[in-house]
């Protein structure tokens, strides 16, 4: 797709994200002062939805197709048509949701979207089955593996309910099973791709049996990590030694990764270039080693106790990690062109995450202490309402080529 194009759906991807915050930061309101109308649970699954479709799957697949498909194939109507597709059912469940949450037309958004990803993954591997296998294909493709495999758990909720097993650990564990496939498997190893293509676009070539121990310890530690998310419901002690493994492997697999990285590129880096991509793999680090914490008992108790623990870290993985890297990635290959104001605006952006991030992780801290930040939930909202403008700067100073 000509780099024009790319640019001006970015830009939608990215206009997507500044509504998504909005939404955030209604839902920190709700939480200290209900509104006549809205019911929180309802606005919450608008704004996952949303999350995952509207900001994560449109930049993602945009990054992805940018860094891995021929050029000539995006002038196929057929993926112009993806693309706006992805919007009509983004904005589908973002407008639906809030009213009766999962009824008839926010399912038919939620399948259609399902229906939009496999569209996707389908394109993908008939683009790139010539492609030559690097490691970073490979975990590409491998992440588009883990997206399929993620609308398992959706689909599963259907019987799960049917069976009066509504609120059941096995309706829990079908919602986790589609997060953990969606955070752990596609957007984590999606960004981590792109990663790894601009290593290897630096002339690093990742040895066969290296990149075969990578991919394989990839593959195995997503796979086995979810029994992380099982441990809410202190399932066997087995299900604590499968997922302490899976986050082990994960570390490993990293350290190999972050050991061949080019790191002295990052001194040629421009500093916004270079300040997102250090977030971006800090907060990939952290999230690792808080998953090879939470398979101690002590911690994984710990993060059912405390609400904002688990949102800290979900928006963690989120906003440090998966946004950060695809922004530092559309930025470094001209997705995105950066202005004196856009680069204010994605400073303003980083801050609003590092702010609500310290708060999150400070006051579960706390809470666990029994002490208590006065006002948080205030406080909280303050900081959160940093990110709107934030976003709305990168999207309205993105300039077109």
């Amino acid at each position: 797709m000509p780099l024009l194009n790319l640019q001006k759906y970015f830009r939608i991807a990215l206009f997507n994200f500044f509504i998504l915050s909005l939404v955030g930061l209604l839902l920190r309101w709700l939480m200290i002062s209900p509104i006549k109308g809205l019911n929180y649970q309802y606005i919450l699954h608008a704004h996952s939805h949303f999350a995952f479709s509207g900001w994560a799957f449109m930049a993602l697949m945009l990054a992805l197709s940018h860094c891995f498909i021929p050029a000539k194939l995006f002038e196929q109507k057929n993926f112009k048509n993806l693309i706006w597709l992805t919007v009509f059912t983004a904005y589908g469940m973002l407008l639906s949701f809030p009213f009766k949450g999962y009824f008839v037309v926010s399912i038919a958004f939620s399948t259609l979207f399902i229906g939009v990803n496999a569209w996707f993954i389908v394109f993908f591997f008939k683009a790139t089955y010539n492609n030559p296998k690097t490691l970073s294909l490979k975990t590409a493709q491998l992440g588009l593996i883990f997206l399929g495999l993620s609308s398992i758990g959706p689909f599963t909720l259907g019987p799960i309910i049917a069976n009066g097993l509504s609120g059941s650990p096995f309706y829990y564990n079908a919602i986790y099973f589609y997060l953990h496939f969606q955070y752990n498997g596609w957007l984590c190893l999606g960004v981590l791709s792109l990663l790894i293509n601009l290593v290897e676009k630096k002339g690093f070539i990742f040895p066969p049996i290296s990149s075969k121990l990578i991919y394989s310890l990839l593959l195995i530690s997503v796979l086995l990590t979810y029994s992380l998310s099982l441990l809410w419901n202190k399932p066997p002690a087995l299900a604590y030694v499968i997922g302490g493994l899976g986050a082990l492997l994960q570390c490993f697999a990293l350290l190999f990764l972050f050991k061949t990285f080019q790191w002295r590129i990052l001194f040629s880096l421009p500093r916004l270039q270079k300040t997102l991509l250090l977030l971006g793999v800090l907060a990939f680090t952290l999230k690792a080693s808080m998953q090879l914490l939470s398979a101690l008992p002590y911690f994984a108790d710990l993060a059912t106790q405390i609400r904002h623990l688990i949102i800290g870290y979900l928006h963690m993985v989120f906003l440090g990690c998966f946004s950060c890297l695809v922004l530092f990635y559309s930025i470094y290959n001209k997705l995105i062109l950066v202005s004196k104001p856009f680069s204010t605006a994605a400073y303003l952006f980083i801050a609003g995450i590092i702010i609500t991030e310290l708060l999150l992780f400070g006051g579960s801290l706390l809470m666990n202490s029994k002490s208590y930040i006065p006002h948080f939930q205030h406080i909280l909202i303050l900081a959160s309402a940093i990110l709107p403008p934030a976003l709305f700067g990168l999207w309205f100073y993105s300039k077109k080529e």
